[in-house]
């Protein structure tokens, strides 16, 4: 059976726990305080302010990874890349100060995929849904990002390249 790109409307409890277990594991932000940590009050705010910023990857019921792209603007993303702000701020600033009318950029914040699901495409697919849905309202994006990976890195380049959109990264 081929697998799933949802995009949620509401995360149950039991969703929201499987993408913080991957977040865990992957990003290790329980012990990187640079870095946000989801929870499901937020997660859910996400969701209802910025359809289309998170993408979870379904086979069959089983969670396999997810996509996270969330608007954001300019002063924000200069504030975050210059460390003027770490993560938790930029999320909570985004939540606060932008909307699907006001945004300029967007903040590509994860994709995570099971090792044994990786190398099949699923990650950029998830990214580019939500990419291409935002450029609708605004052709002249600008995306940016926090490289945690080698893997994560050359990703984030071929999805600026395939979106022919500038890329702003930290690394």
């Amino acid at each position: 059976m081929p697998i799933k790109l949802v995009v949620p409307e509401e995360l149950s409890l039991d969703e929201n726990n499987n993408l913080e277990k991957l977040d865990k594991i992957y990003f290790k932000n329980n012990i990187d305080s640079n870095q946000w940590v989801s929870d499901f009050k937020t997660n859910n705010k996400i969701i209802k302010t910025f359809k289309y910023s998170l993408i979870i990857f379904k086979d069959e019921e089983l969670i396999i990874g997810y996509s996270l792209v969330i608007p954001s603007n300019k002063k924000l993303m200069i504030d975050f890349l210059t460390n003027k702000i770490n993560e938790t701020q930029l999320i909570k600033s985004n939540l606060k100060n932008v909307n699907l009318l006001n945004f300029q950029t967007l903040y590509l914040c994860a994709a995570i995929i099971l090792p044994e699901y990786r190398n099949q495409g699923y990650a950029k697919k998830g990214v580019l849904k939500s990419i291409n849905y935002y450029k609708k309202s605004n052709k002249n994006i600008v995306l940016f990002s926090w490289s945690y990976s080698k893997s994560g890195n050359q990703l984030l380049q071929a999805i600026s390249n395939t979106v022919k959109l500038p890329l702003k990264n930290k690394f």
